[in-house]
């Protein structure tokens, strides 16, 4: 089994049953999932989970109703970012964002377990979504 509790396995199979066949790889990223989703799509934009940029794989991708990126979405688990080569590679992924002007976001577990909602919400304060203008 991919996620040693059984539990949270157990979760994200009933959320894939739910939302359809989603790709996430990890706990936080089902809590997160829903709740990105829905406040993205209030916003006129869409979700792509396990985005490929490059070298680099980032949790979320958002899109405008255009097609183009506007903003990516790291879920940060302690558990695969503690280790000084992943905080390596998270650098790596913030320059790569900068360098063609994402926005990257990034949210801790304990962030998502506590308030997936409004670590969705909190996007929309942080970000001028410009495809509007």
């Amino acid at each position: 089994m991919p996620y040693p509790d059984l539990r949270a396995e157990a979760a994200i199979k009933r959320l894939r049953h739910l939302v359809g066949a989603i790709r996430v790889e990890s706990p936080i990223e089902a809590k997160f999932y829903p709740w990105l989703v829905a406040w993205v799509e209030r916003q006129g934009c869409y979700v792509r989970s396990q985005y490929r940029l490059d070298r680099f794989r980032y949790d979320f991708a958002i899109f405008a109703p255009g097609g183009d990126l506007i903003a990516l979405v790291e879920c940060d688990g302690k558990a695969s970012h503690k280790k000084r080569r992943a905080r390596k590679r998270d650098t790596e992924k913030n320059n790569k964002a900068r360098a063609i002007h994402c926005p990257l976001f990034r949210f801790t577990g304990s962030q998502i377990w506590n308030d997936p909602e409004g670590c969705a919400v909190s996007m929309g304060d942080r970000t001028k979504w410009s495809w509007r203008a």
